[in-house]
């Protein structure tokens, strides 16, 4: 099942997914850390409808967005060198 994220939360999936923080993020998009902080809220809460029991870290959300199709394993790998 996949669950539509706007193209802002698909962007801050992939800074998450590039290791970025928060404020990194905020920066590097021109927003503020609470609106940053606001998309990834939403991430979680449509997570929470595909995972149940599921603890929302960097790791989880990453493989999350692979199994969502919101970026391949060749992104990431490209990413983590």
């Amino acid at each position: 099942m996949n669950i539509d994220l706007s193209p802002t939360q698909i962007l801050v999936i992939r800074h998450i997914v590039a290791g970025r923080k928060v404020p990194n993020i905020a920066e590097a998009m021109g927003v503020s850390r609470r609106t940053v902080e606001s998309h990834v809220s939403a991430i979680r809460d449509r997570m929470s409808h595909t995972c149940k029991d599921l603890t929302y870290t960097p790791v989880n959300m990453v493989k999350w967005a692979i199994n969502q199709n919101y970026i391949t394993v060749d992104e990431f790998l490209r990413y983590e060198n």
